[in-house]
């Protein structure tokens, strides 16, 4: 009970963080770097560098994250409206939120709405649900997610894969989804930049 409340207070002091980070935005952009722990070096220097070029990094792949599951979300509502599939805007609206998580998302969102097509009796259903992530799937892997992330954050679909088994294996879950792939796009930089 106590850790729940616990975790209760805590997100209510989400808003009340943000708030404030965001009234003092300009103020920790010009200087932050007055507060790392390292004297006036060509050793701060290096650090201020790297500190940048990951948040940078981290930045690209979180808005293209976003972009590539709002049109994800968008593809799979259209499509399962055109099959006929009930709870289509939901499903839209949870493909939306689940790809944030790149491959786990589509995985659970396809799983969802085959089980409200088997629901509904037929064969056609399903057959559609299976078409309609097909084809969202091949849309996001060959036009969407290049268009969008690019070469931004350049880490291969091989390493992203193996991010993501190795992140929701060690870090846990859900949120070892969400970590994996922006650690190993700043481990990236580091090892480049070293």
């Amino acid at each position: 009970v106590a850790s729940f409340f616990g975790l209760l207070a805590g997100l209510a002091l989400v808003p009340v963080y943000a708030f404030y980070f965001l009234l003092e935005k300009k103020g920790i952009e010009k200087s932050w770097t007055d507060y790392l722990p390292v004297s006036n070096s060509s050793l701060k220097d290096e650090l201020v560098f790297v500190l940048r070029s990951i948040n940078d990094c981290l930045i690209a792949f979180f808005r293209s994250q976003v972009l590539v599951a709002i049109c994800d979300g968008v593809l799979y509502t259209i499509g399962f409206l055109i099959i006929g599939l009930p709870y289509s805007v939901l499903l839209g609206v949870m493909a939306t939120v689940l790809t944030m998580i790149p491959f786990l998302g589509a995985m659970a969102t396809c799983a969802a709405a085959l089980v409200i097509a088997f629901a509904q009796g037929d064969w056609r259903h399903p057959a559609g649900v299976l078409v309609v992530f097909a084809v969202v799937q091949t849309l996001e892997g060959f036009v969407i997610q290049p268009k969008i992330m690019g070469d931004r954050i350049g880490l291969h679909p091989l390493t992203v894969i193996i991010a993501l088994m190795v992140g929701t294996t060690l870090l846990g879950g859900i949120l070892g989804g969400l970590l994996a792939i922006p650690l190993t796009a700043a481990g990236r930089v580091i090892m480049f930049r070293y």
